[in-house]
């Protein structure tokens, strides 16, 4: 019977059908996309004793999805990811929350609506929503002093 080897060859990154260990194909790679196809392939395979194995899958796959958002954010581009428990550990811009906003629907009528549908296409729709979203913030932003101290008056 092999010794394990946890450090040079874990077994959750030489386990997969092929035979091929994850470092042969993701040293190819650069950092993001590394990171993130060596998440991808241990998903459920590594084992943590602080989590349940389908949290410690879950928690890969986030991993995963943040090197490829950061990657994506690296060349320039954009990410519209919508899911709110990813939205919260990816950085987003300023119109990729102006597309979440545009995106918004609900049952109205027991008819499933969003903005964007019912705007068809407007991009005046896009203007109002930043206006909003800088209304809010001014708000929010606008201080109080109090006991020499700034504070927020929310």
């Amino acid at each position: 019977m092999a010794k394990k080897d946890n450090v040079n060859h874990p077994k959750h990154y030489t386990s997969d059908p092929s035979g091929i260990e994850c470092i042969n194909i993701t040293r190819h790679r650069n950092f993001n996309v590394g990171n993130a196809i060596k998440y991808l392939w241990r998903a459920g395979l590594k084992i943590d004793a602080d989590k349940s194995s389908i949290n410690k899958q879950i928690e890969d796959l986030e991993k995963a999805v943040w090197y490829i958002v950061d990657e994506i954010h690296r060349l320039g581009g954009r990410c519209t990811v919508k899911t709110d428990s990813i939205n919260t550990c990816l950085p987003i811009d300023t119109e990729s929350i102006i597309e979440a906003a545009l995106n918004y629907h609900m049952q109205i009528n027991g008819k499933e609506v969003s903005i964007l549908g019912l705007s068809n296409g407007n991009d005046g729709i896009k203007f109002n929503i930043e206006d909003h979203l800088k209304s809010i913030l001014l708000d929010l932003y606008h201080t109080i002093e109090t006991d020499g101290q700034t504070k927020l008056n929310m």
